[in-house]
C-alpha cells in the first residue's frame, strides 16, 4: 500500500508518494510553484500524480499534511482534503508542521540551530526554532507569529542558554537574508540563509527518518484543524479577505472518487 502525502500553506503545491513500509521508499515527488488557486488545483494535482504510477484512492492507506502555518485559504484546502479522504476511505492520518517541511533532509549539522521562516505579512513571520540529536530533528519552540525582532530576542535567549551551539541556519524566503546579516553583526557564530527553491515546503521530506518526531498521528480525523500559528480571529479574517475569496469554500472541490 502506499503513503500520500501533501503540502498546501504556501504558492508551492507538494506532493509525494511512497511505499507504506518501515523504509517509505519515495515513489514520486512533484513541486507545483506558484500560479492558480490551491482550491482550483490541488485536488486535480494529487490525482494527476497518482495516476502517473496507475494508483486509485483505495490504494492509498495512509494520509500525511502539512497543517501550516502558512496561507489561510492553501491550508483550509489541503486539511479539508486530507479529512475528507480519510474519512471517506477511513485510513489514518498524520500531521506535520509546513515549517517542518521546509527543513533541509540532507545531513544534519551536529549543534546547529534550525530556523525556518515564511513571510506572514505586514512585517511578521510565521517561524520556529529546531536543533537535532543524532541523525533526527527535534523541535525545540512551538510554531509561532513573531515580528523580527521578537524572533531575535527568542534566538538570542536560547544561544545564550545552549553554548555548545556553533552555528545558526535561516531557511525560507529571500527576506531571510537581511535577518542573516542582521544577526551576524550580533553574535560571533557562523549564520546561514537558504532561500532556494529547496526551502520551500516539501512533501517527501515527510518520509524521512529524520522527521519521524516532527509526525503527529491524528487520533481522531474529525478533529484535524489548520495551525495558523495562534493568528488572532482580526488577523486571520484580514489574512482571508487579502487572499481572496474567489476559490470558493474548500468541500466544494473536494471529490475523491476518480
Amino acid at each position: 500500500m502506499t503513503i500520500l502525502a501533501f503540502d498546501t500553506a504556501t504558492k508551492n503545491l507538494s506532493v509525494a508518494l511512497a511505499k507504506n513500509d518501515k523504509h517509505k521508499e519515495i515513489l514520486l515527488s512533484h513541486q507545483y510553484a506558484g500560479g492558480k488557486q490551491h482550491g482550483e488545483i490541488a485536488l486535480p494535482v494529487i490525482q494527476t500524480t497518482m495516476k502517473e504510477l496507475s494508483l486509485t484512492p483505495k490504494d492509498i492507506s495512509k494520509i500525511v499534511v502539512g497543517v501550516g502555518p502558512g496561507s489561510y485559504t492553501g491550508l483550509r484546502i489541503g486539511v479539508t482534503i486530507a479529512k475528507t479522504w480519510a474519512e471517506s476511505l477511513n485510513i489514518p492520518v498524520e500531521a506535520i508542521s509546513s515549517l517542518a517541511l521546509m527543513l533541509p533532509n540532507a545531513f544534519l549539522e551536529p549543534e546547529t540551530l534550525y530556523i525556518p521562516m515564511m513571510d506572514a505579512r505586514r512585517q511578521t513571520i510565521y517561524t520556529s526554532l529546531f536543533g537535532s540529536s543524532g541523525n533526527k530533528y527535534q523541535r525545540i519552540t512551538s510554531d509561532q507569529h513573531l515580528a523580527w525582532a521578537e524572533l531575535k530576542a527568542l534566538i538570542l535567549d536560547y544561544l545564550d542558554q545552549n553554548l555548545m551551539i556553533n552555528k545558526v541556519c535561516f531557511i525560507g524566503d529571500p527576506v531571510i537574508e537581511e535577518y542573516q546579516k542582521e544577526l551576524q553583526s550580533e553574535i560571533s557564530l557562523e549564520v546561514v540563509a537558504n532561500s532556494t527553491q529547496s526551502s520551500k515546503p516539501h512533501a517527501e521530506r515527510a518520509f524521512d527518518r529524520a522527521f519521524e518526531q516532527l509526525l503527529s498521528e491524528v487520533s481522531d480525523v474529525s478533529t484535524l484543524i489548520p495551525n495558523y500559528a495562534h493568528l488572532t480571529l482580526a488577523e486571520q479574517e484580514w489574512q482571508q479577505k487579502q487572499e481572496g475569496q474567489n476559490s470558493g469554500t474548500a468541500e466544494e472541490y473536494i471529490d475523491i472518487t476518480h
